[in-house]
């Protein structure tokens, strides 16, 4: 996935698009979105990762791995100094 992000966003856009297809729990849509996060910042897209990642990160997620996740995206590739509310 890392290597094909166009492919990746092809792969996590077909639940949404196909709803009936698919029956997704809220964890498996924030794998998707956490994919198709990472794909975003492979494309030096860095607006559209972050708001994904801010969309799973809300105030009030108790998901440990997810935060830790997004921490580890925005040393990499995104202004950390703007996302230091993640703590």
């Amino acid at each position: 996935m890392y290597q094909l992000p166009d492919r990746a966003l092809d792969v996590v856009a077909r639940p949404a698009e196909h709803p009936e297809r698919f029956s997704l729990a809220k964890t498996n849509e924030t794998r998707l979105n956490i994919i198709a996060a990472a794909a975003y910042f492979k494309k030096n897209d860095l607006a559209q990762g972050t708001q994904l990642l801010e969309t799973e990160n809300r105030p009030s997620s108790t998901n440990d791995g997810l935060l830790t996740t997004a921490v580890h995206a925005y040393l990499r590739r995104g202004p950390f100094h703007q996302r230091a509310q993640y703590h």
